[in-house]
């Protein structure tokens, strides 16, 4: 089975657990409370909200292209778990990749779906389940600790509206 973007429920980078969402809808509305949004009639392949934790991706794109955006989007909230720069004005390459490449790493290992959907396709999974060594990635269609308290939440929800209706 083959692990898609939009099965990421969430994933855990710093301290936070980020939401992902993949809605063309849901990027509109972010975008339309942002002053500070991208300029009428510009496409967006995703948005991470620092404040609420939540990344948002554009559906609309190629799976290959929200791989990039998810990883993209990543690269953000790793920004935000670490604080943002702290460099000064004119940070060397070094200085920029140290503060942010130990934040990534953790980052994959600590979210099998999260990992297995950017690897998805790739030589690299192959390569993994080829060696034998899958044991050290979760089933693809497993949840890692965020994503299955936000399955269990949508579930309550699922249940509670339909008692309702």
């Amino acid at each position: 089975m083959t692990m898609k973007v939009s099965d990421v429920l969430a994933f855990d980078c710093g301290p936070v657990t980020w939401r992902v969402s993949c809605s063309d809808i849901m990027l509109k509305e972010k975008i339309s409370s942002d002053p500070d949004a991208p300029a009428q009639g510009l496409v967006v392949a995703g948005l991470t909200d620092c404040i609420g934790g939540h990344v948002v991706i554009n559906p609309e794109q190629s799976e290959d292209h929200m791989r990039a955006t998810l990883w993209h989007e990543a690269w953000h909230a790793a920004y935000d778990a670490i604080g943002g720069l702290r460099l000064g004005s004119e940070p060397t390459e070094d200085e920029v990749i140290l503060q942010l490449s130990s934040t990534l790493l953790d980052t994959l290992r600590r979210n099998g779906p999260f990992t297995a959907a950017l690897l998805s396709g790739s030589t690299a999974l192959a390569y993994i389940k080829e060696q034998g060594q899958d044991n050290d990635l979760p089933e693809h269609h497993g949840q890692s600790g965020a994503q299955e308290q936000i399955a269990r939440n949508r579930r309550g929800t699922r249940r509670a509206k339909n008692r309702l209706e």
